[in-house]
């Protein structure tokens, strides 16, 4: 009978483990939400001749992210977007480019920033190539709803997985 016992016990207290995982589990995929937060249409042009150097230009537009008129192989054109992390948790930010700009621009990916933290986000457009360039940049932070998400979304960003 104690073994009957100790049987029903360690059978419940599996079943019990095996709840409280599978809710962990699922509180940790539900708990992290993705946002949108910025999205910049991007242009840049560039152009195979110096014979005209006074249309090469910056635009400072605020509502886009213009890298004006360059001359191929010859100029390169950092634009900064500076973003402050809204939340009181800890998010993981991440820069998507899209359309034929992309090819062009250098970037940090993805960073992780603390609570109330701020960072300038550095684009780099290179000329190496002659035409008309467009697309958009697109700021999309993923933040935790909970501690323990908070937790996953940290470790995961630390070993390459968020």
């Amino acid at each position: 009978m104690i073994i009957r016992i100790k049987k029903k016990f360690i059978y419940y207290i599996l079943i019990a483990f095996f709840i409280i995982v599978i809710a962990l589990i699922f509180m940790t995929l539900t708990g992290i939400k993705t946002k949108e937060v910025i999205s910049l249409k991007v242009k840049a042009q560039v152009i195979n001749t110096t014979t005209n150097l006074s249309k090469i230009g910056v635009s400072v537009d605020t509502d886009e992210l213009n890298f004006g008129r360059m001359i191929v192989n010859k100029t390169n054109m950092t634009k900064i977007i500076d973003f402050t992390n809204p939340m009181d948790k800890k998010v993981v930010v991440y820069v998507v480019p899209e359309g034929n700009v992309s090819n062009y621009l250098i970037y940090s990916k993805k960073f992780l920033l603390l609570e109330n933290e701020k960072k300038s986000i550095y684009l780099r457009f290179y000329a190496k190539d002659v035409g008309n360039f467009t697309g958009n940049v697109k700021i999309l932070m993923r933040y935790p709803l909970n501690p323990l998400s908070e937790w996953f979304l940290v470790r995961g960003y630390e070993k390459g997985i968020y």
